[in-house]
């Protein structure tokens, strides 16, 4: 894990891992909300909270590196994600992952 990672407690058992599968059709996990491919390189999820139903986990892997735990943040679920994500869910935790990305070398790059 590197300095920006956070976490105030595990999301799930496995929360070092992901739950999805890289070449998955679709997230198919009772506790994963929401997971997308950036990059080509990070695997993100959304992950819901065993204790509280408006929080989640944005948690980001390196899929270059053998889907290593790279980043782990606290996001809101605006409706509880009963029945999926709002689109203002969505946008928020599209834009945390890209931002954070953005901050980071590309895969190969010499630091």
């Amino acid at each position: 894990m590197d300095a920006d990672t956070q976490q105030d407690g595990p999301a799930a058992v496995g929360d070092d891992c992901p739950m999805v599968a890289w070449n998955a059709p679709a997230a198919d996990h009772a506790i994963v909300i929401w997971w997308a491919q950036l990059d080509e390189r990070y695997l993100v999820e959304v992950r819901r909270s065993l204790r509280d139903e408006h929080v989640g986990r944005l948690v980001m892997f390196d899929h270059c590196r053998g889907d290593v735990l790279v980043h782990d943040d606290a996001v809101l679920l605006r409706l509880g994600a009963s029945y999926g994500p709002s689109v203002e869910d969505l946008e928020d935790w599209q834009g945390r992952a890209e931002s954070w990305a953005d901050l980071r070398p590309a895969a190969g790059a010499v630091r």
